[in-house]
């Protein structure tokens, strides 16, 4: 049979932003590419991360999963928190690969960013998409969400959800508490946050590199969370357009949130470019 040269650049999804403090973004997304030989006729699935949600005070928006494995916010009747960004990936075969099938199947991922909370006072800092590694939330360490590893998820702030496979853990969230933001997603999805004002964690990327048909690749973590609103890695590239996996600040002004930008995907098969889009589907593509 004939092989092709498959070549591909994943964006992963931003978290979103919370009310309140125009001084921190959402965590950005983390960047992957990869260079794979595989069989002419092989099909791909793509995932593209949906951006995370901001959460409109007292509404179930930000306490929504999000298309990619990003994580919810916690509820709270004031301030929800904000849901993580979803993982962006690349395997062969139909549909999503449970964690068993992992190793056989799923050739890339970006990791999504994690999601802040919404509070006034001082909220954590939330971890960007892998990487390797999702980067860890900032802040208040009993409250901070961990970044998913290659092999396991991140850890959750207190009383918030463990990062699993391909999924973010879900922000904590009581009525008397502000609740905080959700984990990335990614390979592993980065844990939630915790306590009052605890943000998620970054998801980790991955590249299969025990994959048959590997060539190269590298996975880059996004760039901490801060004051600026933050592009993730390789935002230079010529297949790169402003808004995808972007972390935004709060809207100046109104103190609102702002949902994380959507991921990216382009693959090259033997030169011939397909751009991916968030469609909130999964997509083919027929090598």
């Amino acid at each position: 049979m004939k092989t092709v040269k498959v070549c591909a650049k994943l964006w992963g999804a931003a978290g979103a932003s919370g009310d309140n403090h125009a001084s921190l973004s959402g965590g950005s997304g983390g960047f992957t590419k990869c260079e794979f030989v595989l069989w002419k006729g092989e099909r791909l699935t793509i995932l593209v991360g949906q951006g995370g949600e901001y959460a409109a005070n007292g509404h179930a928006a930000g306490i929504t999963p999000r298309f990619g494995g990003g994580g919810c916010g916690g509820w709270n009747k004031e301030n929800n928190g904000n849901s993580g960004g979803g993982g962006s990936f690349v395997c062969v075969g139909e549909g999503i690969p449970s964690e068993g099938e992992a190793m056989r199947r799923m050739l890339a991922v970006a990791g999504g960013g994690g999601g802040a909370a919404s509070t006034y006072g001082n909220p954590n800092s939330p971890g960007s998409g892998g990487g390797e590694c999702g980067g860890d939330a900032v802040g208040k360490e009993t409250e901070c969400g961990r970044g998913g590893k290659s092999t396991s998820g991140g850890i959750a702030g207190c009383s918030g959800q463990n990062g699993s496979f391909l999924q973010g853990g879900s922000g904590y969230g009581k009525e008397s508490n502000v609740g905080s933001g959700g984990g990335g997603g990614g390979f592993y999805g980065g844990g939630g946050g915790g306590g009052r004002s605890g943000a998620g964690g970054g998801g980790s990327g991955f590249i299969n590199k025990a994959h048959p048909g590997f060539v190269q690749g590298e996975t880059i973590s996004g760039p901490k969370a801060g004051p600026t609103e933050k592009l993730p890695p390789e935002n230079s590239d010529p297949d790169y357009q402003d808004g995808f996996g972007k972390a935004h600040l709060a809207q100046m002004g109104t103190g609102k949130g702002r949902n994380g930008g959507d991921g990216r995907v382009v693959i090259y098969v033997d030169g011939k470019r397909t751009v991916f889009a968030f469609t909130g589907n999964l997509q083919t593509l027929v090598l």
